[in-house]
C-alpha cells in the first residue's frame, strides 16, 4: 500500500529566538521567546503572530471542511 499524501505544508509552532515581525502584519511583533506559527514554503520560513496564526488555521479549517462537504 502506497503512502497517504501529505496535502497540509510543514508547518509548527516555536518560541521565538529574537524579535520578528508577523509575515500577514508587519506592524503585529513577535517578541523573544513569544510563541509563533511557523510555515515552510520551499526554502523560505514565514513567521506569524498567535493573533494570525488562530485567523489561518480557521480558513485552512473551512477549506478542509469545503471539501469534505464536497465528498458526498
Amino acid at each position: 500500500m502506497s503512502a497517504i499524501k501529505q496535502i497540509i505544508s510543514t508547518c509548527y509552532f516555536e518560541s521565538a529566538k529574537r524579535l520578528r515581525h508577523c509575515s500577514r502584519n508587519k506592524k503585529h511583533l513577535i517578541s523573544k521567546n513569544e510563541k509563533c506559527f511557523v510555515v515552510k514554503e520551499q526554502m523560505n520560513k514565514k513567521s506569524y503572530c498567535m493573533e494570525c496564526a488562530l485567523i489561518i488555521l480557521n480558513k485552512a479549517k473551512q477549506d478542509i471542511n469545503e471539501l469534505y462537504d464536497q465528498c458526498d
